[in-house]
């Protein structure tokens, strides 16, 4: 690493209608250096990455590198600069292939093939006059070599929101660059896998790659990097080198208080369950099987801890638990009532809540209002005018500013006014929450709760979930993040390729074995599908194996 700056970022200024996201900014990165980028949602971060790929003009300011002056007016020239990011929100085509979408962001050539990204009617016909065996060969190299399980051939569209964020890392890695942009490169990978990427990104700096690694995970910014830079509310708080601070130190200059990183979990009366899924299967849009005779009892005050390597059948586990799918076999029972093949406003009324794990895309309603998001699943009782022909708006505002204050809902003035797609990822995920779990649910189904989202918020989340779960309700919560499954769950459960392969407790889990099973190594192949708990888990979960929560295949 050398010791001169290789990039400089000097006064940097952007400014939104009635917000200053990057308030005079300094940033610099030597060249084989890898230096972390931390604050919290909203702080600045991903605009301040945004000017540099070119997606977004500054107000003002200069960007420097290698000793030259960058006029960015696009991500062509950033690209062309030698600049590659991989963004947290997916810049993909989703009807073009794994494939396709890699070589379209190519910058040189990669063999024969090569495409032009200001061009995609010229790429388009050198994909078909040249075609795309070899760099479908090359993806597929890069895949293994970081344990991704991406097929090249696949459409965007066929995969789900862990897959298609490998795909966006893929495209990075697929070409040179001189500059390595990583917006929450790890969101969606297990421990073994970002160890993997890790390495890989140590053996880029070596050659003498510069790489900006953006991450909510204080754990990551110790493993990884060499310098890190704190943003708060659009203005730099301090560079410093990551072996002279602590985690503490650090998020305490993200959110400017001390914040609490181990929960206290305390005990709870496990009560009778209120969801029993027996034999659920599943397929996909490609007609494959993705749930292989699932079964889950969840009790009241338990939380389930679902642990595995997105794509292996966890999304469509919570869909089909939260009433947004039909099963192809297998029986759902909330409370005793059998809902199979019931409607989603069925499952409501039976108090089933859920979070998905795409907030932007099926969370919320990004273009209607914080008020509108924050009441549409409870507009219809009697304090909203069930009984009436017309809504009473000053409820739902009422309503809606309980859940943003009690929430600390940030950046929302008015609730009529400002929209869903208006608020940073961190505070959607605050508001997605607050309307699910204020209604006091019997199930709460949360894939992906903190996924993408900053270290307070990460903290008020969970305390959320605990919170909840003290009141009695049942929590199905799907995590690839193994610290959160071990931290908040009564049980755990290891799923892959659609069958859950391993089972423990958080007092009893080997987080190796754990991280094997995740990605169907020994663990799952020696315990035979499941490791079974003693008797006394039994007592716990009251009741025999016939009722356990899940009972392997």
């Amino acid at each position: 690493m050398t010791e001169a700056p290789f990039l400089r970022m000097e006064e940097i200024h952007k400014e939104f209608p009635g917000v200053v996201a990057n308030d005079r900014v300094d940033f610099s990165v030597r060249r084989g250096e890898i230096h972390g980028l931390l604050g919290e949602n909203g702080a600045g971060k991903s605009t301040l990455m945004k000017i540099l790929y070119g997606l977004y003009s500054p107000d003002g300011g200069d960007i420097w590198l290698d000793g030259t002056r960058l006029d960015l007016e696009s991500p062509q020239d950033a690209i062309d600069a030698g600049i590659g990011m991989v963004h947290q929100h997916f810049m993909l085509i989703p009807r073009l292939s794994v494939t396709e979408n890699v070589v379209l962001g190519e910058r040189e050539p990669a063999g024969r093939f090569r495409t032009s990204m200001g061009s995609l009617l010229d790429g388009l016909v050198s994909r078909f006059s040249l075609g795309l065996e070899e760099p479908a060969d090359r993806i597929r190299d890069l895949a293994g070599q970081y344990g991704f399980d991406v097929d090249p051939t696949a459409k965007i569209w066929q995969l789900d929101v862990g897959q298609q964020q490998r795909v966006e890392i893929l495209k990075a890695l697929y070409r040179d660059v001189d500059l390595l942009i990583l917006d929450e490169p790890t969101a969606v990978l297990t421990p073994n896998e970002a160890e993997r990427l890790f390495e890989s990104l140590e053996r880029l700096a070596e050659e003498g790659i510069a790489i900006i690694f953006i991450t909510h995970k204080l754990k990551e910014i110790d493993a990884i990097t060499d310098r890190v830079t704190v943003l708060r509310e659009g203005a730099k708080v301090g560079t410093v080198d990551t072996a002279d601070v602590t985690r503490e130190d650090l998020a305490e200059m993200m959110v400017g208080r001390e914040v609490l990183f181990d929960l206290e979990k305390d005990p709870v009366e496990i009560g009778d369950p209120v969801l029993q899924a027996r034999g659920l299967r599943a397929r996909d849009q490609r007609d494959i099987e993705v749930l292989a005779g699932v079964d889950l009892t969840v009790r009241a005050g338990e939380v389930v801890g679902i642990a595995g390597v997105s794509g292996n059948g966890q999304k469509q586990l919570a869909e089909l638990v939260a009433g947004l799918g039909d099963p192809t076999d297998g029986t759902i029972e909330l409370m005793g009532t059998d809902l199979t093949g019931a409607s989603p406003r069925e499952f409501v009324d039976h108090d089933v809540s859920f979070v998905p794990e795409d907030r932007l895309r099926y969370g919320c309603a990004a273009d209607l209002s914080v008020m509108h998001n924050a009441t549409m699943k409870d507009f219809r009782q009697a304090r909203f005018g069930a009984n009436r022909p017309f809504l009473d708006y000053g409820e739902l505002r009422e309503y809606a500013e309980t859940l943003v204050e009690e929430f600390d809902v940030r950046g929302v003035q008015d609730v009529r006014a400002v929209t869903a797609g208006d608020l940073s990822g961190g505070n959607l995920q605050k508001l997605i929450l607050a309307r699910e779990i204020y209604r006091d649910p019997d199930l709460l189904v949360a894939n992906q709760p903190t996924r993408g989202v900053d270290v307070g918020a990460i903290e008020f989340i969970r305390e959320s979930i605990l919170e909840q779960r003290e009141r009695g309700t049942g929590v199905v919560l799907i995590s690839e993040d193994l610290d959160e499954i071990v931290d908040l769950s009564d049980r755990i459960l290891v799923i892959y390729e659609g069958e859950f392969v391993h089972e423990t407790t958080p007092e009893e889990a080997d987080r190796e074995r754990v991280g094997l099973a995740m990605t169907g190594g020994e663990a799952a192949a020696t315990d035979g599908g499941r490791d079974p708990i003693d008797a006394g888990r039994a007592a716990t979960d009251g009741g025999g194996a016939a009722d356990r929560g899940a009972d392997g295949r």
